[in-house]
């Protein structure tokens, strides 16, 4: 059995397949934030990873959500950094107790600068530890585009 991933506005749905054509796929599971915002507001869903039964799932303003996929459990929201227009969840990576959530469109201290950076949080508490980036970072490097 093959596990598919469909993001979807506001609803982020795990779905089982037996084959690869859509009349056969079944939704196994359903994660939902518990704020859910108003439509058009954000777009939840923008970037997943997985870890084991957990995933980090974000948005496109308000942060992101670390689940218990099999029980549909939010375990921790991680709130966002930054400006709105700055790409906090642009991508995520989750392994044990950390999650990093890229940010490619940090300006720092230039506005429109687009330097980037990865935020890294405590997946148990949603405590921020850290702000990662390089140092000597340049106009439009978009660190943070990508994580693992």
């Amino acid at each position: 059995m093959r596990t598919q991933l469909l993001p979807l506005p506001l609803i982020l749905a795990v779905l089982t397949a037996g084959s690869t054509t859509a009349q056969t796929t079944t939704e196994a599971y359903r994660l939902e934030p518990s704020d859910q915002p108003a439509p058009g507001d954000s777009v939840f869903s923008l970037s997943l990873a997985m870890d084991g039964d957990r995933a980090i799932v974000s948005d496109t303003i308000r942060g992101a959500w670390i689940y218990e996929v099999s029980s549909n459990t939010e375990l921790v929201r991680l709130d966002a950094q930054g400006e709105p227009n700055e790409g906090f969840g642009y991508s995520v990576a989750l392994d044990g107790n950390r999650a990093v959530v890229g940010m490619p469109g940090y300006d720092g201290p230039v506005n429109g600068g687009d330097f980037g950076c990865a935020w890294v949080f405590d997946t148990s508490s949603g405590d921020l530890l850290a702000q990662l980036q390089a140092n000597g970072s340049l106009i439009n490097d978009r660190q943070g585009n990508a994580v693992a």
